[in-house]
């Protein structure tokens, strides 16, 4: 997919040691997510499995590895995946119809079951969520009914709880690729955004990017608590479609 070109200056490089020179440098598989915690971008919530998958990987020249290395704040997880993909892209493109463009039929296979096993990952971390939210969104309206005048009903663990899996959530999002969780179009999502100037307004995709975008749960209920309360219920939608299209779906959605 890198036709053998750093994903960074695209220059030509070599598969083989023993050839490589100034002219073609050896080409290095760089880890967008570090092998282990410690390393440049190594926080994450992917498992060593997925820290080597292919989708973790990067095709770059020695130069622009080490300057990946040295300055991970330069080049955060999110930049990299997007030049990984702007790189690919570019190598379909450009380089179409020439020997050696196309992906193996191995490799597109590979590539088809991590992305399944992506959509799992999400979904069970999802409905996790739901069943944590459920009742969360239930003690913010009764702490915002009281006049706010106490955080009995409010817990402060709830709210690091929320902030805590919002993150995760995220990540795996943008990890996933919202498109990836849709499967049809759904009229209840679609009349929603019509109905709430916000969602109209920013035009969010699914339920799933909507309530991920908020920051502060209990503006969230205050300003928007009826949009986010339906949008939740509509996420289940979602997920029972893709239970349709994925084994592994449908038994975490049969377990609901």
């Amino acid at each position: 997919r890198a036709a053998n070109r750093c994903s960074i200056c695209r220059r030509e490089l070599s598969a083989d040691k023993k050839h490589g020179d100034s002219s073609y440098p050896i080409g290095e598989q760089a880890h967008i997510v570090a092998e282990n915690d410690e390393g440049p971008r190594g926080k994450s919530i992917l498992s060593a499995k997925e820290r080597e998958s292919y989708r973790n990987l990067i095709l770059l020249c020695p130069t622009h590895h080490s300057e990946i290395d040295k300055a991970p704040e330069d080049y955060p997880v999110e930049r990299l995946h997007m030049m990984k993909q702007e790189h690919e892209d570019w190598v379909r493109e450009s380089l179409h119809g020439f020997p050696g463009w196309d992906v193996p039929i191995q490799e597109e296979k590979y590539l088809r079951d991590d992305k399944e096993v992506r959509i799992v990952n999400f979904v069970k971390e999802w409905l996790d969520f739901l069943a944590f939210f459920d009742l969360f969104y239930i003690k913010i309206e009764s702490y915002l009914l009281n006049s706010k005048n106490s955080l009995v009903d409010l817990p402060r663990t709830d709210i690091l709880e929320w902030h805590k899996r919002r993150g995760i959530l995220r990540e795996l999002l943008f990890i996933t690729g919202e498109t990836n969780l849709i499967v049809q179009k759904f009229i209840s999502w679609d009349q929603l955004k019509t109905e709430d100037s916000y969602l109209s307004e920013w035009n969010y995709e699914t339920p799933f990017s909507f309530i991920l975008n908020f920051i502060n749960p209990i503006a969230m209920v205050n300003l928007h608590g009826s949009a986010v309360w339906q949008a939740s219920g509509i996420s289940k939608d979602y997920i029972e479609r893709l239970s349709w299209k994925y084994s592994g779906v449908k038994v975490l959605y049969l377990k609901t």
